[in-house]
């Protein structure tokens, strides 16, 4: 015959809580990751506008415990212009919790212009404070200059991408 034990949390002997369980079972360690998320995607965006649009890159977590933390992990594939600059905002729902600028990468003494393809990594920590189903998504739009700029420019030979990864890390 097994044995069960039922408990909510497990406690140092001082009375500081180990680790925490909900009653969905998970466990919340301090400092251990929860849960992990990762998309990714090749979808073009063209960006010419000063208007934020959706870069696809975006995935939804839903959090265990109320006191987590989400760590954002990005890497975002831009193709711009020369002497064009850019700004992108991270997004939780609608809020925005970061904001990026790309500022011109180099310039040219040529009346043509030239890309450069880059890839730009971020990361970020947010409190998102709930156990509902949470989307971050990035939004970009063009800053300054007039020619169109990329994410994920469609070279037909599937390497410009990125991906987002988000990590619950417990408390």
């Amino acid at each position: 015959m097994a044995s069960e034990l039922h408990v909510d949390a497990i406690k140092h002997s001082g009375g500081t809580s180990a680790m925490t369980i909900n009653s969905s079972g998970s466990v919340n360690i301090a400092g251990n990751v929860l849960q992990t998320v990762f998309a990714e995607t090749s979808s073009q965006v063209d960006v010419n506008s000063s208007t934020y649009v959706d870069t696809n890159i975006t995935a939804t977590i839903t959090p265990k415990f109320s006191t987590s933390k989400i760590l954002i992990l990005t890497n975002m594939t831009i193709d711009s212009a020369s002497s064009n600059n850019l700004q992108a905002k991270l997004l939780r729902g609608s809020t925005q919790i970061k904001l990026e600028q790309f500022w011109g990468y180099f310039q040219t003494s040529s009346a043509n212009t030239h890309f450069k393809v880059t890839r730009e990594s971020h990361m970020h920590i947010d409190s998102p404070s709930t156990t509902s189903s949470t989307t971050y998504k990035w939004q970009i739009r063009l800053l300054s200059g007039t020619q169109t700029n990329y994410v994920n420019w469609d070279d037909s030979n599937g390497d410009t991408d990125s991906q987002i990864v988000l990590m619950e890390i417990g408390q």
